[in-house]
């Protein structure tokens, strides 16, 4: 029955006799032919898969035959190797492939990386000796084998993690020191300012503890101190879990003592202010730094609140100090104008703080202004409703904002409703003087004249701006506008004197108060009537400046003749000073006066008599008859003493030597222009 059923799975018919007597009636079979039944079977279903398969009976005869055969195994033939000879033959193993470094690297990266591998494998199995011998190998040329270093790393840390084995001999070596040799190692094998530094660093698994002490050494160090900083910027911006840690670190250097390292420092700040999640961190630590200098010393800015924070480069028991405020303020200036916005808290602190504290501000505060511009929102918000008390801020704003610049409009308008409504400090509108109008200036000089010579000056330098060299040339008003302004401020006393400092500063200008502008002045006010008190003082100064302009003097002190001068005591006290000033070239002028007011003269400057008495003496007797005979009795008679209450005389300096001058006894008075556009008929007399 079972060849029937193969055949009948493989598709052979077989014929099998079958049984005469029903298989019901048999109750027992005959052994021996069960026997030769399983016989006949086996042998047709050989047949049958034979013949099926195709196989050789031969083939799987062998095929038995193998299932008896034993496999190889290397342990029954080889003996294992006592610990002391497997150490030899490792170090032995080490040695060569050290020294195969060379072969390595002329074949491919294949065979390197391969070499790398062995090493690193038969230093952390084996340890003790053979670690030191890597360390020693890799410091001979660590930058040529850094690759093998930063692979010898991870396979410490691994190690010690429990990664992989541990090795045959396991000692106290772990990562941390591993990564202090290496570290150490390049402290003293490279130069200062090697980046392998930074790329071990960048490369290797974990910043310890060890290494983040050795980070800030390098920061500290006069050396290293780029390299260290650079390598804890890229850390910070690498490696997201000690962005914190390095962080603080960054700002702790910010408020250094060595200038170049705090600079470095605050650099680097300023890059990372750009970087989304960093800019807050940042700028919360610079207003808390900040913030300091409102506590009455730095022992109290050092509170409670503040302990997670680097400590300030001072003693707990000192005084603010110039170095401790600047160290306060470096950060938060120079991310001011990366966020404008910070000036608000910048006017808070400002108007807390002590007077020594905000004299600092105030001197700091020019750069990171300028940066910012006027156009800003920011510190257009500051200037019109800035915090009371911040006011010298604000001005000292407007003054760095218009240095070099001139108003705006819109800056103009601001500042004035400022001064209108809250400030009443004419130094306010300093700043913005430029943008303002003939009338707005001229209302405001005898103001601005009651200020310190420091203000003034600085006024007068913005008026004149744009008529210096590299200037518009057209302002609020001319020059000579200015100057005869200020010839029509009426006063006595101290504020005579403010006028006389301001005429000085416009003297002073000589690139802008030409010969030909101050002949505009004096003709214009030479046409005013009463004449200025100050204006024989310019006269005089005039031609200290410009001698050439003698010409032209003698012409104007020629029309104050016909003006009756003398009626003006001050004024003619500066025209006989002016007359002593010209000598022999003023003889011909003082013969057309008044016999009485020569007398005068002679009483306020007697040296004029004995000269006088020689150029006459020395006239043609034709000339001599056109001389008044009173005057020329008062020249003759003996000099008369000065009994007249002389003023102290005007200081102009050392007289000039009187150039040549061709005496005349009457005195043209040629027309000169009244008006600031014909300067050039002006010139035909000088």
């Amino acid at each position: 029955m079972l060849a029937a059923q193969i055949s009948a799975q493989i598709g052979i018919t077989v014929a099998v006799p079958e049984a005469t007597v029903p298989h019901s009636e048999v109750k027992t079979k005959d052994p021996r032919l069960q026997s030769i039944e399983e016989e006949v079977h086996a042998k047709i279903t050989e047949q049958m898969i034979t013949k099926h398969f195709n196989l050789d009976p031969e083939d799987h005869s062998r095929s038995a035959a193998r299932k008896n055969i034993k496999p190889f195994n290397i342990d029954d033939v080889c003996k294992p190797l006592k610990t002391e000879e497997l150490e030899s033959s490792s170090r032995k193993s080490l040695r060569r492939l050290f020294q195969a470094e060379r072969n390595a690297e002329n074949d491919c990266d294949q065979t390197t990386a391969i070499r790398h591998k062995l090493i690193v494998g038969l230093v952390t199995q084996f340890g003790k000796d053979f670690r030191r011998a890597f360390i020693s190998f890799a410091l001979e040329d660590m930058r040529a084998r850094a690759d093998i270093i930063i692979a010898w790393l991870y396979r410490e840390y691994v190690l010690e993690q429990g990664y992989v084995w541990r090795g045959l001999t396991p000692d106290s070596y772990g990562y941390e020191q591993c990564l202090q040799y290496v570290l150490h190692g390049l402290y003293r094998k490279l130069d200062p300012g090697d980046r392998l530094f930074t790329r071990i660093l960048l490369e290797c698994p974990e910043i310890t503890e060890g290494a983040m002490t050795m980070i800030k050494s390098f920061c500290e160090n006069s050396d290293w101190q780029d390299v260290g900083i650079a390598t804890l910027y890229e850390l910070l911006l690498r490696r997201s879990n000690l962005r914190t840690q390095m962080l603080d670190v960054l700002l702790g250097l910010t408020m250094n003592t060595n200038e170049k390292i705090r600079d470095l420092a605050i650099e680097r700040c300023k890059d990372l202010f750009g970087i989304s999640g960093l800019a807050m961190p940042l700028e919360d630590f610079a207003t808390t730094i900040l913030t300091r200098l409102i506590a009455e010393n730095p022992t109290h800015a050092c509170s409670a609140e503040d302990t997670e924070l680097p400590p300030g480069p001072y003693d707990k028991d000192s005084q603010w100090t110039e170095e401790s405020i600047r160290s306060c303020l470096h950060l938060f200036l120079a991310l001011l104008p990366l966020k404008p916005r910070m000036i608000h808290g910048l006017a808070e602190v400002y108007r807390e703080s002590s007077s020594m504290i905000k004299r600092i501000i105030l001197r700091m505060v020019e750069t990171p202004v300028s940066m910012i511009g006027m156009k800003s929102k920011e510190i257009l918000q500051l200037i019109e409703s800035g915090p009371k008390g911040s006011e010298t801020l604000v001005t000292r704003v407007l003054h760095i904002l218009t240095e070099n610049e001139a108003p705006s409009k819109e800056l103009v308008t601001m500042v004035r409703g400022l001064y209108a409504k809250r400030v009443t400090d004419v130094r306010m509108l300093i700043p913005v003087l430029p943008g303002l109008d003939q009338k707005q200036l001229e209302d405001l000089l005898p103001k601005i004249l009651k200020q310190t010579p420091n203000v003034v000056k600085e006024a007068f330098k913005r008026i004149l701006s744009p008529y210096r060299a590299g200037g518009s040339g057209t302002g609020p008003i001319t020059p000579a506008q200015l100057l005869i302004a200020l010839h029509h401020i009426e006063g006595k006393g101290e504020d005579m004197k403010g006028v006389i400092a301001a005429t000085n500063l416009c003297f002073a200008e000589k690139g802008i108060y030409t010969s030909e502008v101050l002949a505009i002045v004096l003709t214009q006010l030479l046409e005013v009537t009463p004449i200025p008190l100050l204006y024989m003082r310019s006269v005089i100064q005039a031609i200290s400046m410009w001698p050439r302009m003698i010409s032209f003097v003698l012409n104007i002190l020629g029309k104050l003749i016909t003006k009756q001068i003398w009626k003006q005591a001050q004024v003619w006290r500066g025209f006989v000073k002016c007359c002593a000033m010209l000598g022999s070239q003023a003889h011909s002028l003082l013969l057309t006066l008044p016999a009485s007011r020569l007398k005068e003269a002679f009483q306020l400057h007697p040296a004029l008599h004995n000269p006088l008495l020689q150029y006459v003496q020395n006239l043609p007797a034709p000339q001599k008859a056109l001389i008044d005979k009173e005057v020329l009795l008062l020249i003759k008679s003996p000099p008369p003493d000065a009994t007249l209450t002389v003023q102290q005389p005007i200081n102009i300096g050392q007289p000039l030597p009187p150039p040549p001058f061709t005496p005349r006894v009457q005195p043209t008075t040629p027309t000169l222009p009244n008006t600031p556009s014909t300067p050039s008929t002006l010139r035909g007399l000088l």
